[in-house]
């Protein structure tokens, strides 16, 4: 990061919220100092909008559960 900081755009996408990014990199002072570099001169925006990826992964995990339980169903198991 220190050979871009200052000369390179850089577009980061997350879900996290900046009080989760030490579960990520395991060391709060890491996490500190890499969330002071990047928002030193930048713009956040916050969307306010679920994860497609995460909305997605559930429906078809819903699915399947649902056809579990139907053909649990169908065989007459519990």
């Amino acid at each position: 990061m220190s050979s871009w900081y200052e000369h390179t755009p850089v577009i980061i996408t997350t879900n996290l919220e900046f009080k989760e990014w030490d579960t990520i990199f395991h060391s709060q002072k890491m996490t500190v100092a890499l969330l002071d570099r990047l928002t030193h001169h930048c713009e956040i925006i916050e969307t306010g909008m679920e994860s497609y990826r995460l909305k997605s992964r559930q429906h078809k995990e819903g699915d399947v559960t649902q056809a579990l339980d139907n053909s649990r169903l169908f065989n007459g198991c519990n």
